[in-house]
């Protein structure tokens, strides 16, 4: 009856702790909407900017709990500070793909992906290598986040630029610079995507793999994470594929 007790005391405490840290992701993401740093209120800018400081700071844990485990907070607790931020990004991430669920295949990829990954954060964080997979996933991360915000500035330039060739016909030097512009803005894109599929194609299916082959080294005994990592791992594959299917479309 204690050990019930206990268990259940927990679970609310941990479900307590996972509900604050999601939040705070939803209020960053509320705010930079409001803010002028973004025109036009993009929720996607918003959730992209999110996104990138989430992965830096995620970075910077993973760097400090390398070198400074310990004299952190991370020290002797197994890093639940880093679980508790990493589970409220994946479950705030969930909200924002259930938002605008459309039954797609990337709607389903990021689903599978962040249950798998909240499922591999419970065992030791060293042991099972989780410090050193999240280091390869976030910085394969970034050049995505960026190309994304990218990705809005360029519709929306897209956008005009359509506008002004139906509405202004006559003013060809106005459609002929902002054609200039588009056309700029599309290989800057297309560049950035360049370097998302080499650093995706190398951290997530190269060096993840690396991981995956310590994992069942290290624990051939305790199954479970090694099989979660297989499900992280093959969500690696498939998007790096269509990374480089779609390597010349924005």
């Amino acid at each position: 009856m204690f050990q019930l007790v206990t268990n259940y005391f927990n679970f609310i405490l941990m479900a307590m702790n996972w509900l604050v840290f999601t939040n705070v992701f939803f209020v960053a993401k509320r705010t930079l909407k409001k803010s002028k740093i973004i025109s036009n209120n993009s929720d996607v800018k918003a959730k992209q900017i999110v996104a990138i400081m989430t992965s830096l700071l995620t970075l910077q844990n993973c760097f400090f709990y390398y070198y400074f485990e310990p004299y952190t907070i991370l020290s002797h607790d197994s890093g639940e500070i880093f679980r508790n931020i990493l589970y409220g990004y994946f479950i705030y991430d969930l909200g924002n793909v259930m938002d605008g669920y459309s039954n797609s295949m990337m709607d389903k990829f990021y689903i599978l992906h962040h249950v798998t990954s909240i499922m591999c954060l419970r065992y030791d964080l060293v042991k099972f290598h989780m410090v050193r997979a999240m280091i390869y996933a976030e910085i394969s991360n970034l050049p995505l986040y960026i190309y994304n915000f990218m990705r809005v500035n360029y519709i929306a330039l897209e956008k005009k630029h359509k506008e002004e060739r139906e509405n202004d016909k006559d003013k060809k030097e106005d459609i002929v610079r902002g054609s200039k512009e588009l056309w700029e803005s599309r290989k800057r894109l297309l560049a950035v995507k360049k370097v998302e599929f080499a650093l995706y194609g190398f951290f997530r299916v190269v060096m993840l793999g690396k991981v995956l082959f310590d994992i069942f080294r290290d624990n051939k005994m305790v199954p479970l994470p090694f099989y979660s990592m297989i499900v992280i791992y093959f969500c690696g594959v498939y998007y790096s594929q269509k990374l480089w299917k779609t390597r010349n479309k924005v």
